[in-house]
């Protein structure tokens, strides 16, 4: 199982299991779900830890019960919601505009050239 995962995956999981280890000072197959739980909502509402120290924590955990064989716990852990953004829609004005705008590479060269003659 370990070995089909990448060596960047198993130390990110690592650094995630380390420092939920760290917090409780016990390893995390002895850490209860309430307690996780606890831990994941302290540091991601009151800490202000990013989504992706959630994720990372939450993945890794998951992956740690499933060696001990405890799938019944990495099942509790929270879900990982994704956000759902709209997306960027142009109005017909912006459209015409970005039409009538010379393209990039054109702008790119004339800067070039204007830098080399100054």
């Amino acid at each position: 199982m370990v070995k089909q995962l990448s060596k960047g995956l198993l130390t990110n999981y690592g650094r995630s299991l380390a420092y939920v280890a760290l917090h409780f000072n016990r390893f995390p197959h002895h850490i209860s779900i309430d307690e996780l739980n606890a831990y994941f909502y302290r540091s991601t509402e009151v800490e202000g830890k990013s989504i992706s120290y959630f994720k990372h924590a939450v993945f890794a955990l998951r992956f740690w019960f499933r060696i001990f064989g405890m799938e019944d716990a990495a099942i509790k852990l929270p879900s990982i919601k994704k956000n759902q953004t709209l997306p960027v829609v142009l109005s017909k004005q912006e459209c015409k505009q970005l039409f009538k705008a010379p393209p990039l590479a054109l702008l790119h060269q004339a800067r070039q050239q204007a830098l080399n003659i100054a």
